[in-house]
């Protein structure tokens, strides 16, 4: 268990032998099978009414759901539900156009900022 209670990462996303959802399952060692590592999973099929998402929105639920809980892994939940992130990369672009403006603009930590908020933006960093 992690700090702040929840599985500890990190987690991976599977999909089914029969494709009717991906397991999203964590691999701490010692803990589980292939079943019970279970944490969630991404469902795109209902037993009594069929089809709900398709498979490629079910395996896009689950590598977003396993890249946010492992990216996070560090910062508390309460941070998360409070908005952190958007509240970094704003503070971040601010920074950023900052800097472009003075004698740093091509300081390494301008550099780094650009670079960030493109990967935060899925531009090419």
């Amino acid at each position: 268990m992690s700090g702040d209670g929840s599985t500890p990462t990190p987690w991976t996303a599977e999909c089914s032998r029969k494709g009717t959802h991906w397991a999203i399952r964590h691999s701490a060692r010692g803990k589980g099978d292939g079943y019970n590592n279970r944490v969630a999973e991404t469902c795109q099929w209902a037993p009594a009414s069929g089809p709900q998402i398709s498979s490629t929105e079910s395996a896009a639920n689950a590598r977003r759901i396993v890249a946010a809980v492992n990216a996070t892994a560090d910062i508390p939940v309460e941070a998360l539900e409070a908005g952190v992130v958007a509240k970094l990369v704003e503070a971040l672009e601010w920074l950023e156009g900052y800097l472009r403006d003075t004698p740093h603009h091509n300081a390494p930590a301008a550099a780094n900022a650009r670079s960030a908020l493109a990967l935060a933006k899925g531009e090419a960093a």
